[in-house]
Formats: structure tokens, sequence, C-alpha cells
């Protein structure tokens, strides 16, 4: 529980004069002071939406100034004190923060007056609806002899009114709060309004001997009420990268084995006694963490920055006792001694962050601060709640108003009365839903197995835990017989059908939502914590209804959302094709996008029950959801403190893993009785329907009846449709007025609209899309110049992980969709690729950018284009005809009368030019005969690995008699696939040494190496099945084959289910197969004449297995070929041909430097383009160009290989590369390894060629 604090109210003030400039000296201050104010009230920050200022401890409220440069105010509220943010104002700058005392609310205004006349509507604006009690504080730019000014001006006077007239108390007592140190003067504008009745016990103090940069005093006011602060603590939690996993297997194991599960009960005693025997085996192997949130230091402040300050506070104060032009003179030396003191420390400490940035600081670290440079805050204090006349101060009264108005969302009071009715007329006529079924007997009925939990729990990513305590890792690290205990507890849900309530129960942590206001309780996005324990029987289960509804084909050919082999780009493409195909034919398509309103959160469960009994779901599967969606049960946190629980009455489960599956089964005939001639699309529950042609009323309404019929479907199963968000649109040139309605409301025509993420317009120019996506990229690049310079700053490598993840992800994502944009756009986003490959690389501004993408491995993005539609094409390829893209690749007339660039139309032409239509594809979701579940794990022995690294011997003596001693008895057969690296052809081999047996078959060409060595064990196999070989060990030297079959993780899913299909089949007429892993090339005898045999089968004529190549090995040749096109790019260029002699070939390896400067300087210099005097010139910074000493132009080559002045230092240079076995030519000394790149560093450094690169 927090504990409550009582303290005084203290006020700091202070017009700061830009916050980017003084906000660091000042953030120092508060941090030596021993009693922090609790408000800080800031004028004049300077500061911009997109910058960030933090003051630890506390929370802040800001105003910026939205046109022209400075002004601004903030306010900074303690963290545990109850506060609401009230007034901001629009058209004055001020901020109105509410707090409580204890006793009463206290509203504070900050408030910035710039140099603007004042009048009593002014400040009533400001002052707004605000009644009470009232501390009005800031910088009002108001003279008046009531608060010490020599006169009182226009501005004083309407001051002066307003007092009167609101009963207030101006608290100046007449000293000055702002210092004019060319006239020695001091004024009093900054001004402290208080309600009188608490003018008697306020104590106001001007601290006139701080500056800080600014000319204003720092002003405090203390008042004497008590209040009380909740101290903010957090939740504690495992430290799991300092757990001791050994020593937690091993408590885990002794715990385990001391259970007598014979003597539990039911499933919740059964959970209870599983979650305290994990929680005690983590007790002392997993540390734990306090809750408490640290408060950081200024981490750059040093000696030089305290000195500095010092100097300018003594020479502050001689100059108040001494004003003349020499201490005037000597006190703006020392203030700027401090600006540049401080900006240097900190510049310093930023630069050895980011340096170490890919080196000592690994980049997964530096992720958070990356997301709070982009703009992403989140604040953990939540400030006082209010909804409609209740007011929620303590963290307890908080939690408990967001869980009540988050049940709210999820109450059956939301739906209509006739809704209602419905429902109960349905429940009535099925009177079943809520009654278990009877268990069927059939697979889908089976107990769960060990292998299953395996897989699970290896799918499972570390995040928070649930109320239990239990987290992912724990169950990771448990051996097989503490497993066998969940397990067992997992068989005993599945057999009652009840699911335990403490895996029904959620805890919430609410999370503000992006520019919302942050008192209204119903503006937080609620994040569930439930149990990992539960969790992991949920992707059980899950799967198992996955396999189910996949294999009977029961989900809608239009639903993308949430199925393997599906993705968003198809229902992108298929309305990006069915436009272009209308704008060939001058047609019109006319598109309704609809948005569910609260869609997961009002889902009618019973109505889940009556869908998935319709599609066949029954027997235990049955059971267990209709045990998991009912008495849910919910608690809202907030900080240490919790909610009452409260009971879930719709929606499916906020962060479940079976959620969005089941709602899919909800959702999936929302189209169902559209009529034909209508397109669909349905991506969870983002719905589109569009129609094509010419006649617009007809088009028109064709498209009413459809959304008739989706708003029937939606008033029957208990869902409503937002009006406000449902859009519509014309794609055409010209067209009339659109008028579909929903609830006999008119629908919004739109000019654009958000699909999955990507901007479409009405004329199809992807115009607003690729701005959108620049101002995007533009962001990046700015966050890059951050972390970044010319000798400081982030390694490539590094910046090339944040480039490609936050860039090139978004820049490739529909890419495939506009890139039939005009050129002229296409060319905005190679801008921003081509800075952002500079920054990356440090690259000089005139460097050719086909030269730079090339050095740094980044294809131009018109390539990348191509290479994202092909790789879409091979996507279609091994699917089902119902697949909804695959119509696009279909022959159409309207392909002949145009020539977009677009997947239908020049598809099918590109995977011809690189060879792919010739191929044949897998499916991109396999899935096997028989259900994954029931197959056992195969046992895999990989222990001859460990042998063979602690190199006792020879390795194939190891290996011999590892096999000898563990396999002696048993039949082994060697396999091995093999693959010509120039001609693609592949070959599979089987050797049995104990029969002399030999198989080998030529393969598909261009399979990889892994499909091969899969190929071949399921060569033997198959040989094994045939020849009624009952018992046998299978050596593979394919780690990657021997681990995908253990795991069933690969991405040839249709080979690993394939194995595991024959040895269920070997396995069921009692025999067993085992695997073992031995090193290639190795001498063993099996191995080396398995693997002779397998590179005889490449060279086989004809190809005797021919398998369906994966994706995968598709993406790999459309690498190949699209490296080949860059390549012929590269050597027609007309741009950066210095660069083409260092280096011609596209593609291959980089070795970096040690640092960002090293790094730097050899770019430079292999594109050639540097600081010497010849690009100097470039950039008309030099006249001619040319070398002092030698009259020719000064470049790359000419100070590396000739210049005369640096003759004895490149003799030093020749002789250390010739050490290396490096001739002295521009192309090897400037190749990128670490053995010239060291030398060229020395040479630079020896002729101080370093700082002008």
């Amino acid at each position: 529980m927090g504990w409550r604090i009582i303290m005084v109210l203290s006020i700091l003030q202070w017009n700061a004069r830009s916050l980017i400039t003084n906000g660091q000296e000042f953030k120092k201050f508060i941090s030596g002071l021993q009693d922090k104010p609790t408000i800080i009230c800031i004028q004049e920050t300077w500061m911009r939406e997109q910058w960030d200022f933090v003051i630890h401890g506390y929370t802040a409220v800001r105003n910026d100034r939205k046109n022209g440069i400075g002004g601004g105010v903030a306010t900074f509220i303690k963290d545990g004190i109850g506060f609401n943010t009230g007034q901001i104002g629009m058209d004055h700058e001020s901020i109105t923060v509410k707090i409580w005392t204890g006793r009463y609310e206290l509203a504070i205004i900050n408030y910035y007056n710039p140099c603007k006349r004042l009048s009593m509507d002014t400040l009533n604006k400001v002052l707004g609806e605000v009644q009470g009690k009232i501390l009005w504080c800031g910088d009002f730019n108001a003279h008046s002899t009531l608060w010490g000014s020599e006169r009182t001006d226009s501005n004083g006077s309407i001051v002066e009114e307003f007092i009167e007239d609101k009963g207030l108390v101006c608290l100046n007592d007449g000293r000055g709060t702002r210092y004019d140190c060319v006239r020695n003067k001091e004024s009093a504008i900054d001004l402290t309004l208080m309600s009188n009745e608490m003018a008697g016990i306020t104590n106001w103090e001007v601290l006139d001997e701080i500056l800080m940069g600014s000319d204003h005093y720092p002003v405090i006011s203390k008042v004497g009420v008590e209040m009380q602060r909740e101290e903010e603590r957090r939740v504690p939690r495992w430290k799991i990268q300092n757990a001791k996993w050994d020593a937690y297997q091993a408590v885990s194991r002794n715990i385990f084995e001391e259970l007598h599960e014979e003597q539990w009960t039911g499933v919740d005693e059964w959970n209870e006694r599983v979650v305290a025997a994990i929680i005690q085996s983590a007790d002392g192997t997993i540390p734990k963490v306090s809750g408490g949130r640290s408060v950081k230091s200024v981490p750059w402040w040093d000696n030089n920055c305290r000195q500095a300050i010092r100097a300018r506070n003594r020479a502050f104060r001689l100059l108040k006792k001494q004003h003349t032009m020499e201490t005037l003179i000597q006190y703006r030396r020392s203030q700027a001694v401090v600006k540049r003191t401080i900006r240097a420390a900190k510049r310093v400490c930023w630069r050895k962050y980011c340096s170490e940035i890919g080196q000592e600081v690994q980049l997964s670290e530096v992720w958070g601060m990356i997301r709070k440079m982009s703009g992403i805050k989140r604040n953990i204090t939540i400030p006082i709640l209010k909804k409609d006349d209740r007011t929620a101060v303590s963290n307890l009264e908080k939690a408990t108003l967001l869980a009540e108005t988050l049940i709210q969302v999820h109450s059956s009071e939301n739906i209509s009365t006739e809704a209602k009715q419905h429902r109960q007329n349905v429940l009535t006529q099925n009177t079943w839903i809520r009654e278990k079924k009877q268990a069927r007997g059939d697979d889908l009925d089976l107990p769960f197995n060990l292998y299953e939990l395996r897989r699970a729990v290896a799918k499972t990513r570390q995040s928070s835990p649930g109320k239990d305590d239990v987290c992912y890792c724990m169950l990771d690290h448990m051996d097989d017989r503490s497993l066998g205990v969940i397990l067992k507890l997992f068989n005993k849900v599945w057999e009652s059908g009840e699911v335990p309530q403490a895996w029904k129960h959620s805890v919430i942590v609410p999370i503000l939502k992006p520019g919302k206001g942050a008192s209204d309780p119903s503006n937080y996005r609620p994040i569930a914590l439930t149990s990992q324990l539960g969790k992991t029987m949920e992707k059980m289960v899950t799967e198992r209804l996955m396999f189910f509804l996949e294999s009977h084909d029961l989900f809608s050919s239009h639903q993308s959302g949430f199925r393997k082999g599906r993705n968003t780009m198809d229902s992108v493409l298929s309305l990006e094709s069915d436009i272009r195909k209308a704008q060939t034919n001058k047609e019109i398509v006319m598109a309704v996008f609809f948005d569910v309103e609260k869609a997961y959160d009002m889902l009618w469960k019973e109505g889940l029950l009556i869908k998935l009994d319709k599609m066949g779901v029954g027997g235990k599967l049955y059971n267990w959801v209709l045990s998991f969606l009912f008495r849910r049960t919910i608690e809202v946190r907030v900080a240490q403190e919790f909610s009452p629980i409260y009971e879930v009455e719709n929606g499916t489960p906020q962060g479940s893993v079976c959620s969005p599956v089941i709602f899919n089964c909800m959702i999936n005939d929302i189209f169902e009785e559209v009529g034909g001639g209508i397109s669909k699309s349905l991506f969870a529950d983002d719905g589109a329907l569009w129609v094509r042609g010419r006649n617009q009323d007809y088009l028109q309404k064709k498209l009413q009846a459809a959304v008739d019929k989706v708003e029937q479907w939606a008033n029957r199963w208990g869902f409503k449709l937002s009006v406000a968000k449902t859009q519509v649109i014309c794609f055409a040139k010209r067209h009339k007025e659109v008028s579909i309605k929903l609830y006999d409301q008119t629908l919004e025509q739109a000019k654009v609209v958000r699909f999955l993420g990507v901007l479409f317009d009405e004329k199809l120019t992807w115009k607003q899309h690729i701005e959108k996506l620049r101002d995007k990229c533009k962001n990046v690049n700015n966050l890059m110049r951050c972390m970044a310079g010319r000798d400081w700053g982030a390694t490539r490598k590094s910046l090339l992980n944040i480039y490609q993840a936050m860039m090139r992800s978004r820049i490739d994502y529909g890419s495939v969709a506009y890139m039939s944009a005009a050129e002229s756009h296409l060319k905005k986003l190679d801008v921003e690729q081509a800075k952002g490959l500079r920054i990356c690389s440090g690259a000089f501004k005139t460097s050719p950018v086909a030269a730079l993408q090339v050095e740094v491995g980044e294809e131009p993005l018109r390539i990348r284009r191509v290479k994202h539609m092909l790789a879409y094409w091979v996507y279609l390829q091994g699917d089902k005809r119902s697949h909804p893209a695959k119509a696009i690749l279909e022959e159409c007339s309207e392909h002949d009368k145009t020539n977009f660039l677009s997947l239908g139309w020049v598809g099918n032409e590109k995977a011809e030019s690189v060879g792919l239509c010739n191929m044949q594809f897998v499916s991109s979701h396999s899935l096997p005969e028989i259900p994954p579940w029931v197959f056992q794990e195969p046992t895999v022995d990989f222990g001859i690995q460990d042998k063979v690294k602690k190199k006792s011997g020879n390795t194939g003596d190891i290996v011999q008699r590892y096999i000898e001693q563990n396999y002696a008895n048993k039949l082994l057969i060697f396999t091995d696939g093999s693959k010509d690296p120039k001609t693609g052809r592949t070959g599979a081999a089987v050797f049995v040494p104990e029969q002399r047996l030999a198989i080998r078959e030529r393969a598909t060409d261009h399979a990889s190496v892994y499909s091969v060595e899969l190929l071949a064990i399921i060569l033997a196999l198959k040989w094994m099945k045939g020849g009624n070989v009952v018992h046998a060990v299978i050596a593979s030297d394919s780690y990657a084959a021997l681990e995908s079959i253990k795991t069933m993780k690969s991405c040839r899913q249709d080979l690993v289910m394939e194995i595991h299909q024959l040895l269920h089949q070997i396995q069921n007429r009692g025999g067993t197969t085992r695997f073992v892993w031995v090193p290639a090339h190795a001498g063993v005898e099996g191995n080396e004449e398995v693997d002779t045999l397998a590179k005889q089968a490449v060279r086989a004529q004809t190809i005797k297995n021919s398998i369906p190549l994966g994706r995968a090995e598709g993406k790999s040749i459309i690498k190949t070929q699209m490296q080949r096109v860059w390549q012929e790019y590269w050597d027609i260029n007309d741009t950066g041909r210095h660069f083409y002699r260092i280096q011609s070939q596209v593609g291959g390896e980089r070795v970096f430097g040690r640092s960002r400067k090293e790094e730097v300087a050899i770019t430079r210099l292999r594109l050639g383009h540097t600081g010497l005097n010849s690009t100097q010139k470039i950039i008309s910074k030099h006249p001619t160009g040319k070398c002092q000493s030698c009259n020719v132009q000064e470049t790359v080559e000419h100070v590396l290989m000739e210049c005369r002045e640096y003759e004895r230092e490149r003799e030093v240079l020749k002789n250390g590369l010739k050490k290396e076995n490096i001739g002295f030519t521009l192309r090897s000394v400037l190749q990128r390894t670490k053995e010239s790149n060291k030398h060229v560093q020395r040479y630079l450094r020896r002729t101080g060629l370093v700082k002008r690169i």
C-alpha cells in the first residue's frame, strides 16, 4: 500500500527564458533542494510539442506555443500529489491544474502574458470556470505600485481591478522578481495572486541570489496547509536476467516430487498448489527488484559545471554590489561560460552514450530512449479522475473508478431494448448453450501430451505476469518431471471442462490513450495481465481449434486476420487491382469501410457458442471455451492499490491468446448474405465492401442493399456498426455525391480512407500515403541525427538497425500496392532513404546515392519494391484458388489496355523474367493429414556435439566411439543432402552400412540444402516403412534439420510434417526411430559415404524427386535475381565511378570500424567525397579544388597514392600493408578489411588528414 506523507504545500514559479537553454541548470537546482517544491510553474519554456523535458519525480502538464518562437508554460506536479488538469488556454498561454490538499481542491493557474495589453475579458478567460480557492502565479508583464513598481501602467490597473473584483490578494511584498543587469534595476512583474482566506497562511519568498541563466528570480510560495502525498510504489517484479536457472530447476524438481496430487480435489485447488510450488521454487533462485521509482540525478553534471556556476554566482553578487561596466562584462562572460560548460558537458555525456551503442550499450536497451525521442511519452502517474459528480483522489479511488468505467464498457446496458429482447429469445430457443457437451472421443478430445506443452512454452515471449506472479520462463526452465505435474493440471481442466477461476481473472493496468485528457477514466486503454500458466494452456487449445477450423475450411475465404499464411496485403491489393481495372475501363469503384463499435468488448458470448456449435466444435473443446468465457473477473491496479473485483458481462478477454480466433469465428459470416458481384474483405473486425461498374446510381443501389444486409447481421448477432467511423468513398476521376445509409443515417463520403494501414485517395495517386510516409521518415532521420555526428555517435551497424526497423520497414509496408504511384511521388521516398543512409554511414552530402547504397548494402527502393512484389507473387502460388488475391494475377482484358506498374499488370511478367513461372511453390500454410498433437516427441540426440566441443581426441574417433557405445545394436541409417551453388542442382541420399544399401535421388533445382537434408530423412523413413524396418537410428549432419524435427518449427513445415506423419505410422506398427547428429567431414565412414552419394545425385541427368519450393527458397531466388538487377544498374551508372573502382560488386559482407570516427573516415575515403579540396569545390567552398603542394586536384587517390607532402608517411603505410600481404593500389588500400583499415587510420592520423576527411 502507498505511504501517506504529510507535507507543506510549496509552489515554485519561474520565468525560465527557455528551458532548452537554462533547463539543465534548473534540473540540477531542483535535485539539490532538500525540500522539493510540490508544484513548479514555469513560464517562457520556449518548448515545442515534439521536444521533451523531464524533471524526475514530477509529472508535467504543458501548453507550448503553437505558432512562432518563445512563450509557452509548463506545470510540474510532484508524484503522489492528487491532481487533475483543468483548462489549458487556447488563445492565451496558461494552464490550470487542480490539486487535492486532503480537505479541498485548490486551483493553481500558471500564466504568461507576452507583453500584450491585458483586459478584464482576457483575465476572465484565463480564470475560466474555476471556483473556490485559487493560487494564480506567472509573468503578467504588468506594473503597479501595489506590488512594488515605481509606476502603474494600464496592465497593472487591469490586474488591480481584477484582484478587487475576484477577492484575491497579491502576495508580492515589493521585492523585485526580475533583474535588469544593464541598468542594475529590479522590477516586479512575476505576480502571485491568492484567495483572500489563504493569503494569511502563505509565506512568499524571492530567491534573489539565483538567476540560472534567466533574468527572472525563482519565487517560492509556502502555503500553511498540510498536503497528503501518496508515495508512488510500483509492484515488485522478478529480475529474470539474474535468475539462477540451474538452481531453480533443481529446487523445483525437489518441490514437485514432494507434491501429492492424488489428495487434491477441484481444478482451483490443483492450480493453487501448482502456483505455490512454482513461486516457492523461484523464491531464492530468482531475485526481485523493489517497486520504487529511482530518481535519476543529472548524469552529465561534473566539477566544471559546478565551478562555472559558482563563478557566475560570485560575479552576479559582485554586480549587484558594484554595478560598473567591468562587473557587468564579467557577469555576462561568466554567464556565457556557464551555458557553454553545461552544453559541452551534456554533449560529451550524450556523445559518449551514443558512441557506446552497438559496443558496450546493446541496441535493445536503447529502444525506450528512441521511443521517447520519437515523441512517444508515457506518464506512469494518474492524476485525479473525474466522472459525473465523482472525484477519485487516492490510488484506491482511482483504481475503483477506472474498474467501474471499464465494466460499463462491457455492460449489456450499452445495447438497445430490442437487442436485449432478441438475445433473450435466442436463449429461450437454445437452452443448451450454457450446458456442457458430451465428449466425442475424437482427436480433438485427446489428452494433452508433454510434447504439446513443450512446444507451447517454446512459443512464448517474456511479458508481465498475472496476479499469480508465474512467468513463462519459469515453465521453460523446468525438467520433464515438474512439467508433468503441470500437464496433469491441464488435462484435469480438459477432462472436467472447468477452467480455474484464477485463470479467468485479469489485473488491468490502465494506459492513457495518446492525445486524450488524463482526468477522464474513459480515456485509458486497459492492458490485461492474466495468468501465464493459463495462457500456456490457451496456446495449446488454440492450436487445436485453429487446426480444426482450417482443416475443415470453415473460415470465410475473405477473412485474412489472424490466420497463418494470410496478411493485410491480401485485401489491400485486391482493392487496388479493382480500382486500376475500373480506371482502365473508365468505371467507378464504390466502397464502404465498416467500423464495429466495441467489437471485442461487447461480443455476445452465447452468440459465439451458437456459432461454434454450427461450425461443429463440440466435446471437450466446446466445454473448455464455455468455461473460459463465463464468470470472468477483473480488477484495476494503480501503483500498488487494487480495485474491488468485478465480473465482466460481455466481450472476449483482452490480451487472451484465443480471443482473436474466437472473434474470427463470431464475425466469420458477416458478409454471407451479401449478394454476388460485390467484392468483400475482412481482416478481423476491419471489413470492407466494394463494387465496380459505370452506372453510379446502380452501384449505389447495389451497395446500399449490401450495407443493409450487414446491418441486419449486426443486429442479429449483437454488434453495432459505428456510423461516425464507417466511411464511403468513390474511386473515380469524376463522380456524383454518394448517399449510402446505415441505421437511416447518411455515411460520410471521404476523399481519402485509411484501409489496413494504407491511405487510399479517390484517384489512387498514392500522394497522401507517400506524403505521410515521408513525414515519418523525416522524423526517423531527425532521431538518427541526434545519435551520431561525424566523429562521435552510435556505430553504423546500430544506426542501420534503427533505419531498417523504423524507416525501411515502414517504406516496405504496402509498397507492392503504392509502387504504381507516379515517379515524382516515389522519388520523395528515395530522398529520405538517401538522407538516412548518409546519417548511418557519415557520408559527405555530395556522395552519389548509387555509391552510397552499395557501400551500406541497401538496395534502391525501386528494386526493393519489385522484390516485395515477387515475394508476394510466390506467396500466392501455393495457395488455394479460394484465396481472394489469386484473381489479381489472372489474365484479363484490362491488362492489355493499360500499363500500370501494378501486381496484376506486371506480376507474372516480372516473375517470368527471373525464372519463377516454371517453379512450383508450397502453400504458405501447410496442414498435415494427421492432427499435430497426435505426434509423439521424436528422440533427437545432440550428445556428440558436447563431446566434440571438449576436443578430447580425433573427431572421427569420438563420433565412432559415441555411436558404438550408444547404438551398437541399432540399424544405422546415414542421410545427407547436397547442392551445387553454381547450377542450383540438388540431391538427397541415404546409406545403410549394414546392408550396403544406397539411395540417391536428384531433387528439385534451387531447393535449399536444408530442404534436401529433410528430404533425405523422408527417403530414409519411407524406406523403413516400405521395408518393414522396426528399429533404426537416422544419423544426419544437419543440425538445423534435426532441430526442426524436434521442435516442429520450420520454414518447410510441409516437409517436417511429412516426417512426423511417417514417424507416427512407424510408431503405430511398434517401431522406434531415433535421430543422432554427426559432424560433417569428420571421417565418419557412413557419413562420408552418404556425402559422396548426395554429390552423385546432384550430377544425375533427371530430377527423380520433385518437391515444391518453400517461400524462403523463393525469396532466396528473388534476392539473387534482384542483386543481379542491382549489379547491372551499378555497372552502367554514371555516378560513383571512384567507388566502383574500389567495390565493383554489390552486396557482400562489410567489416565495420572500431569507432564512429574511424567508420566515417573510411567510408568517405571509399566514396571519394570528403572534406578535401576537390569536394569542397563542388559545394563552392574552394576556388580550384587543387592540392596546395602539387597543383593538381586534391582527391582521395591523390592524398593516398601521390601527394609529395606525405611521402614519408606513405612509405610507412606501404610497409605496413606489405606485412599484411596487401598490395598498394587504391582498391586494396580501401578494401573493407580490419588489416587495411588499421593502417589507413594510422596514415590519416600521422598526416593530419583525419581532421580534413
